[in-house]
């Protein structure tokens, strides 16, 4: 079987050692692997800066070279296979002879992982890697090309692999090649969804500190943290109101149920004078019995705890002003489609966060 290698500009300057191992692998497995010469950028960074015209000169040039090819076209890159395979025929109007060859290379196309598990079949390769692993899925690769658990079969058959979980696996990481160079502040604010400061050292959140709270923070976590907690402190003892989600609602008490791991949860509802809650109609649990079933199970799936650190249960606004708490709780209902899905015999017993987030 013939293989014409698509090298990739980030293959070919920066990660030459993983086209030469996906070389090796692949010839181990039969086939015959061939470098079209005359490649260059598929142009690929004009189009997603927004230059689309500029972006046909460099995908003409790439069109000629494997326009002369014959077999599949390989690469190790999601991002490039996918501006392939879905850009390329909408480069070129509809009718000319390169949308033709557009439209027959975007189907020989693929990525490395999707070429081993759908084209030789194969979702063992004999390797072996005695080492934890976790994985992470590129927008590219899981949105773009659809691939979500070809590379989660390869790694399960590695000898000696240990693959760990990772939370939030299919959320974007804001990274976006080009994207976080050109917009780095939408860039950063999207990685805080799923990792607020996690890619901050120590200095760096102590700096962080610096420019957006105007402290002298040291770089030490103890201190940082002590300062985190006064500054967050005094913004919740000086709001007006706290709005909150809710794990649960018992219709038979009307009681909020909010479990969580930080404190700030409680003190958002009970620090304010106003609370508001805006809960999803499908947290809905008939009485305390039915609870008692869900809270035993939400923890275990979702970090593996007995119980979480707060378990928290709000039957309405305080009863003694005195006491403290808010004065008035207001609930919203929310339905978003959640009527609609639940005429749906299959979608209703369908968690959809848990089928995009979780394993």
């Amino acid at each position: 079987m013939k293989v014409n290698l698509f090298l990739t500009c980030l293959g070919e300057n920066f990660f030459s050692p993983v086209l030469k191992d996906m070389v090796s692998l692949l010839e181990r497995l039969g086939a015959r692997c061939e470098v079209p010469e005359g490649q260059t950028c598929c142009g690929q960074p004009f189009f997603n800066s927004g230059y689309q015209t500029q972006a046909i000169g460099p995908a003409r040039q790439w069109l000629k070279v494997f326009g002369r090819t014959h077999g599949y076209i390989v690469a190790p890159s999601g991002s490039c296979v996918e501006f392939v395979r879905h850009r390329y025929p909408e480069l070129f109007p509809f009718g000319t002879p390169e949308h033709a060859l557009a439209q027959d290379i975007s189907h020989r196309t693929f990525e490395f992982t999707e070429f081993l598990t759908k084209v030789l079949k194969v979702t063992d390769v004999g390797a072996s890697f005695p080492h934890r692993v976790t994985y992470h899925a590129s927008c590219h690769l899981l949105r773009g090309l659809g691939l979500r658990d070809e590379p989660k079969q390869l790694s399960a058959a590695v000898r000696g692999l240990e693959y760990i979980p990772l939370p939030a696996e299919e959320t974007c990481c804001g990274f976006g090649g080009i994207f976080s160079v050109v917009y780095p502040e939408v860039s950063r604010s999207i990685s805080h969804i799923i990792a607020p400061a996690v890619h901050l050292t120590k200095e760096g959140i102590a700096e962080l500190f610096r420019a957006k709270l105007g402290v002298d923070a040291p770089a030490e976590p103890v201190q940082l943290a002590a300062i985190a907690r006064a500054r967050l402190r005094e913004a919740f003892l000086a709001a007006d109101m706290g709005i909150s989600g809710a794990n649960f609602m018992v219709a038979e008490t009307g009681t909020l149920v909010i479990v969580s791991n930080e404190g700030n949860g409680r003190m958002c509802t009970t620090l304010p004078p106003l609370h508001v809650a805006v809960v999803g109609i499908d947290k809905v649990v008939p009485d305390m019995e039915s609870l008692d079933v869900l809270l035993k199970l939400l923890p275990r799936s979702a970090t593996g705890q007995k119980m979480t650190c707060y378990t928290s249960f709000i039957t309405g606004p305080s009863r003694n002003p005195e006491e403290g708490g808010p004065q008035e709780l207001h609930l919203v209902l929310l339905d978003n489609g959640r009527t609609r899905v639940l005429r749906d015999v299959a979608a209703r017993e369908t968690c959809c966060a848990f089928a995009v987030v979780s394993v």
